[in-house]
């Protein structure tokens, strides 16, 4: 194969899904075609995002992330800042339901995502720094 950039990459996915769309559905032969360079080009572009990951890079990205997980925290509710005690009388907020708040929070945001991102960023970047 030819190098290709990853821009001509997704130029040349982007037509394959186009030419996917126009062709009758008992074109086999001819979907099974693109269907296959579709998969070839799908591994080249992940072969050349990965050879483009530089530990910079890697850095900004863990930077920015932590940044995010950070923002997802702030917005977490403490029982310490809106008081403990609920129930009949209590006058508070009862922790479950503070925590069930958090755990929203968390799913909105997409957290657990964010953190499994982060911890491969940082075993990548513990790999290239040995």
């Amino acid at each position: 194969m030819t190098e290709m950039s990853l821009d001509e990459v997704r130029t040349e996915l982007a037509e394959i899904d186009r030419k996917l769309g126009e062709i009758p559905d008992d074109a086999f032969a001819d979907r099974v075609g693109l269907r296959e360079r579709w998969l070839e080009l799908m591994a080249l572009a992940g072969e050349l995002r990965e050879a483009s990951r530089t530990p910079d890079g890697l850095r900004n990205e863990l930077r920015d992330l932590r940044r995010l997980r950070d923002e997802v925290l702030d917005r977490h509710l403490s029982i310490g800042n809106i008081g403990a005690g609920g129930g009949p009388g209590g006058g508070g907020i009862e922790v479950e339901y503070v925590n069930e708040l958090n755990r929203t929070i968390d799913e909105a945001w997409d957290r657990s995502t964010i953190d499994r991102r982060i911890r491969r960023l940082e075993a990548e970047l513990a790999r290239l720094d040995t």
